[in-house]
């Protein structure tokens, strides 16, 4: 066969490639413009939680200890941000020393607040129970899961090898340090307030325009990093469902967060608002204080 000949059907060949490629959505592997690599980071970060809330439902089983629920479940988070994926570019790093030092701040305290208090009513007859701890373990993993997946997806898109942080990632940092003050000067303000009086309910400082300030912070914590990474969560692709799945299903994330917090403000999930009314029913500034202050969201919003 003559050379040019040859050349004609490699160079035809080649053409057919490209053609089938772009066909598939983008001039990559198909995975790739679907964003694969990161998928390796989620997978990575899930099989961490599962892990460390495996650990957590056989220790209450072995103890029926409380003192340890919030240690695992929470400094979970600082490990599972660390599954290894490709490669991490500036967003990726400032979104995983962000939930490395909310998770490491939370648990601390949490864990500290537990060795005091030793037990946790409100866990009694969840954690009294072997369906109930296995229940318990199970949604705190899917916590777990729901709430990284603005980090653990983010991590990393190889279109985006940014060493800098763009302006919406800045303004999800920002974000995510207001809720950050939020979430930690509501606890401490609560620390402070029970200290200071004795079987009173906290409605001074950030209590006295929300009744769960701290659940604001978190949503602002977890909305910031979600658009912290929203450069990362854009796919490369030519069609809407390549460029953005990653990106809507992140946004899961503070949304399953808002469901969570409402499910326990209002006394669907767990035991809390009962407990609070047998303590504090009696009181008329508790009466009044629960039906003129806003349930998470302060007034001023």
């Amino acid at each position: 066969m003559p050379t040019r000949q040859r050349n004609t059907k490699a160079d035809s060949a080649a053409e057919s490639l490209k053609s089938a490629s772009k066909l598939r959505g983008g001039g990559g592997p198909p995975l790739a413009s679907l964003g694969g690599p990161p998928l390796a980071s989620l997978v990575g970060s899930t099989k961490r939680f599962v892990a460390v809330n495996i650990l957590g439902a056989a220790v209450s089983l072995a103890t029926g200890s409380h003192v340890h629920i919030d240690l695992l479940g929470t400094g979970a988070f600082a490990y599972a941000s660390q599954a290894k994926s490709s490669t991490f570019n500036a967003i990726s790093k400032a979104s995983g020393l962000c939930v490395g030092l909310w998770s490491i701040k939370l648990a601390s305290f949490l864990f500290g607040r537990a060795l005091i208090m030793k037990h946790d009513a409100r866990l009694d007859d969840t954690l009294g129970k072997i369906d109930g701890v296995v229940g318990f373990w199970s949604v705190s993993t899917l916590w777990g899961i729901f709430c990284l997946m603005p980090h653990s997806l983010g991590a990393i898109n190889p279109a985006k090898k940014v060493s800098y942080l763009p302006v919406i990632s800045k303004i999800g940092l920002s974000m995510f340090a207001f809720g950050f003050a939020i979430e930690t000067m509501a606890d401490y303000q609560k620390i402070v307030f029970k200290s200071a009086n004795k079987g009173g309910f906290a409605n001074t400082g950030l209590w006295a325009i929300s009744q769960h300030p701290n659940y604001f912070g978190n949503l602002l914590v977890w909305s910031g990093i979600t658009l912290m990474n929203v450069p990362n969560l854009i796919n490369p692709g030519r069609s809407f469902l390549q460029r953005y799945w990653r990106l809507g299903t992140a946004v899961l994330s503070p949304i399953f967060l808002l469901g969570l917090f409402y499910g326990q403000a209002t006394g669907n999930i767990l035991d809390s608002v009962s407990l609070a009314d047998a303590k504090y029913g009696h009181l008329k500034d508790y009466q009044t204080y629960k039906e003129t202050v806003p349930l998470i969201f302060p007034k001023f919003m």
